[in-house]
């Protein structure tokens, strides 16, 4: 130990020398000076660390926290975000930052893509008890409660203690409840829990040799307090560890606890039909009035037995929590519907297609008038590879759309695109096949294609008709034709999902939206204890290749409006009552003029009424009608405005 000490006394006597002797006498430069320094100040956090490592752990990082008690994740801020880059930077493998903001000193509160990245690194480092446990293979750069553990050693933190009789006996931020200190909520005193089935995942196929598919889920709200979820009690059919290597419960992306799917871990109801799954030790807050969706997720090994089809369920009261007043409450008051998933070979291979997110939402494509208009951009698609590697041969594309003059006039060719390589060019028309492709997709990538057309010069005959085009890709072998590793042409059970691009509308001059900002308030409502909500959503609307009309508000018949509103719960909709203002020029019909190259602020505002549909309600904005002249007759109308325009969610009583 004597060795270390000296050592941090040579660093630190260093260190000192150069903080007095910084004249010319040294010729430094102020850089290479600061640079000594940064690299003395790691030297020595390092030396310090494994001091205390030989003796037990104690003080290793100087913090104002004794321990990490809070999931992090990038955007986190605070005390405990400081102490997680001390932590990373006592080591030059997960040090955070070499110089600046972040580094070694320089620690801040806030948990920004370096500690993320960071945070990734040390996950890798201890993988064997961060990682493994949970079923992952490689850092997540979230720091949950697996990774909170490992991040305490290095504090030589206390562990709430068992026991308890008071809260004072519990660290900070901790209470007694059961004789144990657990993390206390916040925000409220007494509330409650409900649960309740998420429509994701259904029923579905999960391979041998694959890891962390989603099987289950369903979504916990709180009510009148913040409820710290605490436990989840789940049930199957069969023995679940002669087919399961991993079971893991998810909040999102973020893994929340694993377990190793032995006998040990299971509760044996009924021999051979019923055996439950207790997951303990959970620490996912639930703010007062929002809900989170918790997935299960499985590991499948390979199998020599029967793989059979395994329910799973979330038992009656399987959701524990505990209040803002320390009480423990429970949810669902009956057992959840089961979900099933099926065990099958890994022998085969799949493909799943869907519509890539930065595929473009509905709008227009400005688009000449006297020539063709090259490379319009359509749709970006995905296909991913399951379970094998896979090599794509032939795609059939199916075009959609309102064109006067037939989809192969507006449409004189339609390409697919590997990055800026094009693949194959087909006519546009009602089915466009590319034969002869070589896309290969190795297991558990996704490939991504472009689809970009050629536009025709726009005629009279369909200009102000407002021409648009999609594409669309179902997931069928007739429209798409792959092989999997071992040459076995993909069947259309192999073959799952669909891409179906947004209206794309081709006009010489035409609107864009961009959205400002939203926001959206719950206030007392129009009967006593009642809840509504007050939304607010601003769009900047640009004029391009011409002067643009945006029709007025029309209070009478809302949807004759510039804008249109509905009400967003669950997916179910509702027309509201809204007003729009802008400071965009008004025409003599009482229309917006933004004239070209001009871009004006436009805000739809209204109010999700109590006695509607309770539950947490938003709004979104669902269709823009407008015109390139001040005439209400020629109008064009976009309908199938995607949910890109919307605001939070916040309760609403009924």
């Amino acid at each position: 130990m004597n060795r270390f000490i000296k050592k941090i006394l040579a660093v630190a006597t260093v260190f000192t020398v150069l903080s007095f002797v910084a004249g010319p006498a040294m010729a430094l430069t102020v850089e290479e000076l600061n640079a000594a320094i940064v690299k003395l100040t790691a030297d020595l956090t390092a030396l310090q660390l494994q001091l205390a490592t030989l003796q037990g752990g104690t003080g290793a990082i100087s913090c104002t926290i004794s321990s990490f008690t809070s999931n992090l994740s990038q955007g986190s801020t605070g005390e405990e975000v400081k102490c997680l880059q001390k932590v990373l930077n006592s080591d030059a493998a997960t040090q955070v930052a070499s110089s600046g903001a972040g580094s070694p000193g320089s620690e801040t509160t806030y948990f920004g893509p370096l500690t993320f990245a960071a945070v990734v690194k040390f996950q890798d480092k201890y993988a064997s008890t961060v990682l493994t446990p949970l079923g992952l293979t490689a850092g997540t750069g979230f720091v949950g409660a697996a990774t909170r553990s490992k991040l305490n050693t290095f504090l030589g933190g206390v562990t709430p203690p068992t026991g308890c009789t008071s809260d004072a006996q519990c660290a900070t931020g901790y209470m007694c409840s059961a004789a144990v200190c657990v993390l206390k909520p916040v925000g409220g005193g007494e509330g409650y829990l409900t649960a309740i089935i998420y429509p994701t995942p259904a029923d579905t196929t999960v391979y041998q040799g694959t890891s962390n598919i989603a099987v289950y889920g369903f979504e916990v709200k709180a009510f009148n307090s913040d409820v710290n979820v605490q436990r989840v009690s789940l049930e199957f059919n069969k023995r679940p560890w002669l087919y399961t290597s991993n079971i893991s419960l998810y909040d999102g992306a973020n893994a929340i606890v694993g377990v190793d799917a032995t006998s040990s871990a299971f509760e044996e109801v009924t021999v051979g039909i019923l055996y439950r799954l207790h997951l303990t030790g959970l620490n996912v807050n639930i703010p007062k009035g929002t809900s989170k969706v918790l997935t299960v997720k499985v590991s499948i090994p390979t199998l020599t037995a029967t793989t059979p089809a395994i329910t799973i369920r979330l038992v009656a009261n399987g959701v524990r929590g505990l209040d803002g007043a320390g009480i423990q409450q429970y949810a669902p008051s009956a057992q959840l519907a089961v979900r099933t998933f099926t065990i099958a070979a890994s022998t085969t291979g799949a493909l799943e297609v869907s519509l890539n997110t930065a595929s473009p939402a509905e709008g227009f494509a400005p688009v000449g008038v006297t020539e063709t208009t090259e490379d319009v951009l359509l749709a970006k698609i995905n296909l991913t590879a399951k379970y094998s590697n896979l090599n794509v041969t032939q795609i059939i594309l199916t075009g959609g759309g309102t064109m006067a003059n037939g989809i192969d006039v507006v449409l004189p060719a339609v390409k697919i695109y590997d990055g800026d390589t094009v693949l194959k060019t087909a006519t546009g028309n009602a089915a466009m096949t590319f034969a002869d492709l070589t896309i290969p997709i190795a297991k558990g990538a996704t490939k991504t294609l472009t689809v970009k057309a050629d536009v025709a010069k726009i005629a009279t005959s369909y200009a102000t008709a407002g021409d648009f085009a999609n594409i669309t890709l179902t997931g069928l072998a007739a429209n798409v034709t792959a092989e999997d590793a071992n040459y076995s042409t993909l069947t259309n059970s192999e073959i799952s999902g669909t891409a179906t691009g947004k209206n794309i509308y081709f006009y010489e001059k035409a609107p864009t939206l961009t959205l400002s900002s939203t926001s959206i308030v719950s206030a007392e409502g129009s009967t006593t204890g009642k809840k509504l909500a007050n939304f607010s959503i601003k769009l900047a609307v640009k004029a391009v290749g011409g002067d643009i009309y945006i029709r007025k508000y029309d209070s009478t018949t809302p949807a004759n409006s510039g804008f249109k509103t509905a009400k967003i719960e669950s997916g179910i909709g509702g027309a509201l009552v809204f007003s729009i203002t802008s400071d965009a020029t008004v025409s003599s019909n009482g229309h917006w003029l933004v004239t070209s190259g001009d871009t004006k602020i436009f805000t739809v505002s209204g109010t999700i009424p109590d006695g509607v549909l309770a539950g947490m309600n938003g709004a979104n904005i669902t269709q823009v009608r407008w015109g390139t002249t001040d005439t209400p007759a020629t109008d064009w109308t976009w309908t199938s405005i995607p949910l890109t325009f919307k605001t939070d969610k916040v309760y609403v009583t009924d």
